[in-house]
Order: structure tokens, then sequence, then C-alpha cells
């Protein structure tokens, strides 16, 4: 019998990603109440700031939600719903930092506090300071939809940070151009390259300081 990895079915991820997949939902006029049928939440707890979830909970909702709007860039229309104060307390302290650099620094070292269902990490390079996602769990069924969420939200993370003039360098997928890769372009508004080795968020380090 195979053994279900603790990290997986543990309810520990605050419910802001869930939160904000009910608000892309109701946006597009459908019945958001249908992604906690049967799994152990509520509307109700979802409006909770307490609430935790466990990642096999936030990937059926994902998949749920997925499957509702079928055609859409689902990731990306709900990353770029999201503003800096989506992930609560830690957007709020991302917000009292004294440089966008110890903003980010904050933002990676509370990341488990964020909601988040990847793991992110940050290096400077000689093209710019670069940030990562990378997968908890071998998930391909929900694995574009994490990194559209993650980078679009990026954008309105950064553009409470530093204004709407924050544009990233380039970004990187580590996987092939989805049937919607248009909208990529119109959410980063920068080179974009499919099929590269990791998933990475480029920016110019002047947006650092």
């Amino acid at each position: 019998m195979k053994t279900v990895d603790a990290r997986y079915v543990t309810a520990n991820i605050p419910a802001f990603l869930i939160r904000s997949l009910v608000a892309t939902l109701s946006d597009f006029g459908l019945n958001a109440s249908r992604l906690t049928v049967g799994l152990g939440i509520t509307m109700e707890d979802l409006a909770d700031p307490a609430c935790r979830v466990s990642f096999r909970q936030g990937r059926e909702a994902i998949l749920r939600a997925m499957k509702m709007t079928k055609g859409k860039a689902l990731g990306l229309e709900t990353g770029i719903r999201e503003k800096i104060t989506s992930v609560g307390l830690v957007g709020h302290a991302m917000l009292t930092a004294s440089t966008v650099g110890d903003a980010v620094k904050l933002g990676l070292d509370l990341q488990k506090d964020t909601g988040s269902m990847l793991e992110f990490d940050a290096r400077v390079s000689p093209e710019g300071v670069v940030v990562t996602a990378a997968s908890r769990f071998h998930d391909p069924d929900i694995y574009v939809f994490l990194v559209e969420e993650a980078f679009a939200s990026f954008m309105g993370i950064a553009t409470g940070l530093v204004g709407a003039e924050f544009k990233p360098s380039r970004v990187d997928l580590a996987y092939p151009a989805p049937a919607h890769a248009e909208v990529y372009q119109r959410v980063f508004g920068c080179a974009v390259r499919f099929g590269q080795m990791e998933n990475a968020f480029v920016y110019d380090p002047a947006w650092y300081k």
C-alpha cells in the first residue's frame, strides 16, 4: 500500500489562492461555491483569515476551477487580479520594508505564509534579479496554473511596491507554450520564453533598491 506524504494532506496552507480563485470565477459569472463541495471546507471558511487547506484540497479546487473555465488563461487571470495585500499580513509587512530588496527577501522568507503551493528562490545574476518557482510535488495537472498564477501575482506585488511602471526583463517557463500563450505578453509586457530549464521571473536590479 502506497504511503501518502503527510505534507500533501496536512492543512497548513493559507487559503489566499483559493480565495482569489473564487473572486476570479465570480468575475467570470460562474458559481464559485462549486469549488468547495465535499472538500471539508466551506465558502464561509475561506472568508476566515485563519483558514488553512492542504495541498490536496487546493489541488482539487484548482482542477474544478480549470474545468469550469476551460479555454481561459485561468492562472494568469487569477494572478493579475491579486494585489500585494492579497497575501494577508505578509503583504502588509512587505509594504513597510525599507527597500524593494528587503520586501522581496521578506516575502521569500515567509513564503509558506502567503498560501503559495510552489517553492520560490531568488538569486542575483549578471542579467538581473532572478526569482524562480519550482513544484513542491510532481503534479503536471496543475503545474502550469500554479506558475501562471504566481508570476502574474508578482506583477501586482511589484506594482504595489514600486508603481505601475514596473516591468520584468524576461519571463522563462519550464513548459511548452500553452494555447493561450499570447496572453502572457499582455500580462508581463516583456520577452517570454517557453521550454526553458526553469521557471524564472527576471527583473532589473535597479528595481531592487
